[in-house]
């Protein structure tokens, strides 16, 4: 380990100024690695002074100093008895963000600043966050945050002085409320917010207050007040308002002396957003009025405190909330609060110490020492060309320490002095494998060829330019288990001879790695897995054909381990050198090399990063140069720029025809960028609709229109018109209709599986195709969206001659195997279509359905539901949308068979019981149209039962209005049949159930795979209205959306559900049950929708009924997490019912989870029989977290045979609460 031990010595003393270790401090994107690597060689000193004791390290993560100890000690450079922890503070980015600086000078740094940062993070022996909220944030960040341990910061202890000598400020105080502002002077501590509610407060309050500002006056941050400092700006704001005063030179324990000894203070605590406070620490244990911004960090740290008294919270960054808040604060003053004495806090500390000792002890267990393995390697060495030292670098391959390798060379089979060289070392190294290259061949298809010839089980490319050391591959070997990686990298060093001239040094910013300076392409071992994974490109002239592996591996968010020290040397004069002239040529191949990574093979945090860095690049671009780019700044430029040229032209390429039927192949990409092609077009549609409606509301007041009517009226009664041309424009423009079809039209592809479940489907969706290529995708997207995946869809070609058509008809056939195409040789109509797919159809249900038309995801589901659940109806379909041509909002029902007649053409798309439909037999051929609304009352009129569900999950389209051959065909209809005019009343009617008539099972097959595995929720809900617990739900599900879950929704109250659109969409799959089954059916559904969706964990927020159906469900279905939400504490009035609903149900519920500490507390006087069920969580990262946890602990439970006696008390109970 020569050049190791030599470079640490010459770091640690500062004898060499590499490019990597600058001597001027102020060159901060270099600094990072200096102040690293010190550190490190810090750390590396105590554990050789003490080689058997056990050294902990902690790092914070910002700044990212502990970055490359992190690295070492993931190689296995620090040994076994080394722990390395992180302490999460608050990341530069979340500081850019809480100070509304979304512009920085120094971008380079931050970039450099973000990587260390999330690696310190995420790959720490064990990393701690004090907060809850923080940890949601960074998360937000696309940083992986699933083994961070939440451990609050320690409570401070505070000395004070019992008697304070007379000051001015007492003088200025009498008779005034002192209100403080109590944080540094700056946005982020809400110092705007704060003088903008000093404005707010009432004239009646305001002389009764002096505002006291403690803080440090530091310039202003954001762009609008940056010329600024904060004395500047208060004087500003409150001009002659408001007298004050203004403490900015006091220590921390000064600011604490002076809040203590004024009198009764009210002490604002206004962050935007904040950790977890150490002022919250402090001041939270006076005796003081606090009015407290209600963010995560604040809420965690009183709680802690278990503060409650005299706390006054308001909305974040609000003003308005804020005044509102110093108001009620004001009128309760003075208010009593106890201090908090240290004989209280002690217990507290002392159990966070424990904590943390309790972490690290486990932490030191799992980084146990692993059984390392000797795999086999493959080291490929490409010998370009004769000048390069083939004989000596084979020399230092033998020496290796690590043996279990073999070695492939690689050479031009047409240069006679390579062919000597070669000659010369299959005498020395007649062990070695010798290939001759083919001249055509670029570097990567050589590399390519490399990689299949090889039997390591991991792979370095060498050239005989490379001087490595003897413990090389044991090294890299080493690392490679230690990391779990499918790469390891270590500083490049050049050198000559004995004297190192530069070192390269490697990480995993990918965004300087797009910069791409680097002279020699980058020596790093792989695994052959990866190289299999991503090959070389093929591109001629290519060098840096590694740093594109290494650049798709980060991109891919896969592991790499990083060595901190050179392992080899290579020659300044090698003949690998890239040349200063090909470096751009090299980039914008990297860049195209990571633009055929897959979309979704990307990480979301690398997204998150190449955004940002166009942006600050923008900025950059877009300010005035005060000097020159540098000339890596320069080259960076340069390729944005070019990168956004090829973006442009890509955007052009994907509007051509034939690359979107090539997308179209793959699927999924296309659907969604197309989708919001659509809806843009939608978009622009609805603008000049309003437009348009705005001028007809102008018109129609004025005089002008008033006497056009009165002329229109006296035409009428002339006989000379029958009706006002533009009235029927007017009437066809529904509020709400665009916006409801939108919602349903856009929901993302959630439940399409492309293989069939099983070789017969439970529906046969059936359509007819005669040209309708502008909504046949649309009508496509929401079929396969469908949660009920059992189905076949038929579509008949009816003689089309449109060739586009035609194309993606089969396009569709060759997605899934769902799909059928059936052709007719000449148009026969519709009706004919219909006819000739039932005789092929071969599900037990008929579905009719138009092209054009879009079906809410849970159609098919619940029309089959009701079906199986109802055997006397034929027929079901629900409340329909019409929009486009004409939009109305239709509720003509099944079961009101004169509606059906007087209301005539729309039934829209009914689900049939086949063996009912084919009593009556198919379509009539002869009529043009209308065809669906006739067969709809030839089945009514002679005795089959239909229902129509009171949901609205039929968009039906319209693209024309009606003409006198539909007049026509709705007289010859209207006078074939003649309906009853009794309504069906009995389907969903509530009638009193016995234990006979309980249904406990559903026998339909849905057989959906279904993915994602402890991230599937089923959420009872009382309703989907605008109360606060349904805004709580809604919340929940969009942030669990979010999150990665897939939640199902029931509901078990009767409601209109006025706010569903919110919850819609973050998920479709909502279940109403009052509106599909009597309540003696909803036991079969629970128990379906279980094992339908796979549940992983139930959860009950707001209904009283769904605690009712838990014992069984416990009995039946061990394995699923039962969880519940108390939203109100026992003293609420509104929700105290569900409190002892709750409690009974105890034993069958894993966890209970209160919105705060004062609710645990009198939750636990309930009922003591469990209280480490009792879980409390203050915002939804909580909520979530916590129910990830017991998903996965209940995973484990082993299922139990219940007996008849449990199994009958559980049904009872369940019959019970349907009955009252």
């Amino acid at each position: 380990m020569r050049f190791r031990s030599s470079i640490a010595f010459q770091l640690t003393t500062g004898c060499l100024d590499y490019p990597l270790f600058p001597n001027k401090s102020n060159d901060l994107d270099k600094s990072f690695d200096y102040q690293s690597f010190c550190c490190l060689y810090f750390l590396q000193a105590i554990i050789t002074a003490f080689p058997d004791a056990v050294v902990y390290a902690e790092f914070p993560e910002i700044w990212g100093f502990g970055y490359r100890t992190i690295q070492a000690k993931q190689t296995g450079l620090l040994g076994t008895n080394c722990l390395i922890g992180v302490t999460s503070h608050g990341s530069f980015e979340w500081l850019q963000e809480i100070n509304s600086k979304f512009s920085t000078e120094q971008s380079r740094w931050y970039w450099q600043a973000h990587h260390y940062e999330q690696f310190c993070y995420e790959n720490a022996g064990i990393t701690y966050s004090p907060s809850h909220f923080l940890k949601s944030k960074l998360s937000d960040y696309g940083w992986k945050t699933t083994h961070v341990k939440h451990l609050p910061y320690f409570v401070p202890s505070l000395t004070l002085k019992s008697n304070k000598p007379s000051t001015t400020l007492d003088k200025t105080l009498l008779n005034k409320i002192p209100v403080v502002f109590f944080a540094r002077l700056e946005e982020r501590k809400g110092l705007c917010t704060f003088l903008e509610a000093l404005k707010l407060l009432d004239s009646t309050i305001t002389p009764r207050i002096h505002p006291i500002f403690i803080g440090k006056i530091i310039p202003l941050q954001s762009s609008q007040l940056q010329h600024l400092n904060s004395q500047e700006y208060i004087n500003r704001e409150l001009d002659n308002s408001f007298t004050y005063t203004l403490l900015p030179d006091l220590t921390s324990q000064e600011a604490i002396q002076a809040i203590a000894d004024l009198h009764h203070p009210v002490v604002c605590l206004t962050s935007l957003q904040e950790n977890f406070p150490n002022a919250a620490l402090e001041v939270g244990q006076l005796p003081v009025s606090l009015v407290v911004s209600d963010t995560g960090g604040f809420r965690e740290t009183l709680d802690l405190l278990q503060r409650s008294d005299a706390v006054h919270w308001f909305r974040s960054g609000n003003a308005q909330s804020l005044a509102q808040a110093l108001t009620q604060a004001i009128h309760a003053y003075p208010e009593n609060s106890t201090r908090i004495e240290q004989t209280e806090i002690d217990p507290i500390n002392q159990k966070l110490l424990n904590q943390r000792l309790e972490l690290m002890s486990q932490a030191f267990l799992e980084a146990a020492p692993k059984e390392l393995t000797t795999p086999s390697v493959t080291i490929a060495l490409v010998y370009p060309c004769s000048t390069s030292p083939l004989l000596e670098c084979l020399k230092h391959l033998a020496a290796q320490t690590y043996q279990q390798f073999d070695v492939i060379v690689m050479a031009s089979a047409t240069d006679e002095s390579i062919q000597t060289a070669i000659a010369q070392a299959q005498t020395q190294f007649s062990g070695y494998k010798y290939l001759a290259a083919e001249a055509h061949w670029s570097l990567g298809e050589t590399y390519n060829y490399l990689v299949d010839q090889a039997t390591g089980e991991y792979v370095l490319f060498l050239t005989p330019d490379h001087t490595p050391t003897p413990a090389m591959l044991e090294t890299l070997v080493v690392a490679m288990q230690e990391a779990n990686a499918v790469a390891v990298v270590c500083p490049q060093l050049i050198a000559a001879g004995e004297t190192p001239e530069f070192i390269t040094s490697v990480d995993g910013n990918l965004l300087k790695l797009l910069e791409f300076n680097h002279r020699h392409d980058l020596t790093a071992l792989f695994s052959r897995q990866l190289l299999q994974q991503f090959r070389y490109s093929q591109e001629r002239g290519l060098q840096a054909l590694n740093w594109q592996i290494f650049a798709a591996a980060i991109a891919t968010n896969q592991a790499i381990a990083y060595y901190p020290y050179p392992l080899f040397a290579i020659h300044p004069d090698s003949a690998s050198i890239i040349s200063t002239t090909d470096l751009a040529k090299e980039r914008y191949y990297l860049r195209q090399y990571l633009f055929q990574i897959k979309p979704e093979q990307w990480h979301q945090r690398q997204i998150n990063l190449l955004l940002t860095g166009f942006e600050q690049l923008a900025q950059v671009q877009s300010q005035p140069q005060q000097q020159p780019l540098s000339p890596q700044n320069q080259a960076w430029m340069l390729t944005a720029q070019q990168m956004h040229q090829e973006l442009t032209q890509a955007q052009s390429r994907l509007l051509d025809l034939e690359r979107w039927n090539r997308e179209l192949q793959a699927g999924k990409e296309w659907l969604e960028s197309q989708w919001q092609s659509l809806l843009l077009r939608s978009q622009k549609l609805e603008i000049q609709q309003d437009q348009l409606r705005s001028l007809i509301g102008q018109m129609q007041g004025s005089k002008f229109w008033k006497l056009r009517n009165r002329w229109f009226k006296l035409k009428r009664k002339l006989g000379r018109v029958s009706a006002d041309p533009l009235q029927n424009y007017v009437d066809s423009i529904t509020p709400g209709v665009q916006e409801f079809v939108a919602r349903i039209a856009g929901q993302k592809i959630r439940f399409f599986q492309p293989t069939a479940a099983t070789k017969i489907p439970v529906v046969s969706i059936i359509s007819s195709c005669s040209d309708e290529y502008t909504y046949l995708e649309t009508t496509y997207r929401s079929i396969i969206n469908q949660t009920f995946q059992n189905f076949e869809w038929i579509i008949v070609d009816d003689g089309l001659d449109h060739p586009e058509t035609k194309q993606l008809l089969q396009a569709f056939a060759q997605r899934t195997e769902k799909i059928r195409i059936l052709s007719h040789d000449s148009p026969r109509g519709i009706a004919a279509s219909y006819n000739t797919a039932i005789a092929q159809a071969t599900g037990e249900f008929f579905c009719f359905l138009e092209i054009g038309s879009i079906l809410d995801p849970t159609y098919l589901e619940k029309g089959v539901l009701f079906l199986e659940t109802h055997p006397t109806i034929s027929l079901v379909n629900s409340y329909s949308v019409v929009f486009q041509a004409q939009e109305h909002w239709w509720q003509t029902a099944l079961s009101h068979p004169q509606g059906l007649v007087h209301q005539p053409g729309l039934t829209c798309h009914p689900l049939y019981r086949k063996a009912d439909f084919m009593q009556l037999g198919g379509f009539d051929e002869s009529l043009p149209t209308l065809e669906r609304w006739e067969r709809t009352l030839k089945a009514i009129a002679n005795g089959q039962q239909g229902w129509t569900f009171p949901e609205y999950l039929d968009c039906y389209r319209t693209t024309q209005h009606s003409s006198t051959r539909v007049q026509s065909v709705i007289t010859t209809i209207q006078s074939r049949y003649s309906v009853g005019a009794n309504a069906l009343t009995t389907a969903l009617d509530s009638h009193p159930i016995n234990l006979n008539q309980l249904n406990s099972q559903l026998n339909l097959d849905n057989q959906r795979i279904m993915p994602n595995s402890g991230k599937r929720l089923l959420l009872f809900c009382d309703a989907l209205d605008d109360s606060e617990i349904a805004k709580w739900n809604c919340d929940l599900v969009i942030w669990l959306d979010q999150c990665g879950y897939d939640v199902t929704i029931v509901t078990t109250t009767t409601s209109n559900h006025s706010c569903q659109e919110f919850f819609y969409p973050a998920t479709p799959d909502i279940f109403h049950l009052p509106n599909l089954f009597e309540k003696a059916h909803w036991l079969a559904f629970i128990r379906y929708i279980l094992t339908a969706r796979a549940i992983d964990g139930v959860m009950i927020s707001g209904s009283e009924l769904a605690y009712s159906f838990l014992p069984l469900l416990r009995l039946e279905f061990s394995a699923i997490a039962m969880i519940d939400y108390i939203h109100a504490s026992p003293h609420d009035r509104q929700n105290s019912r569900v409190i002892p609903i709750s409690c009974q149900f105890t034993e069958d519920i894993d966890c209970h989870i209160v919105p705060s500490q004062r609710a645990a507390k009198a939750y636990s006087s309930l009922h003591s029989r469990h209280p480490s069920k009792i879980q409390v969580c203050y915002t939804l990262a909580q909520v979530e977290a916590m129910l990830a946890t017991m998903i996965k602990t209940c995973s484990a439970n082993v299922s139990v045979n219940s007996s008849s006696e449990s199994n009958t008390e559980a049904l009872l109970l369940i019959l019970e609460s349907l009955q009252q």
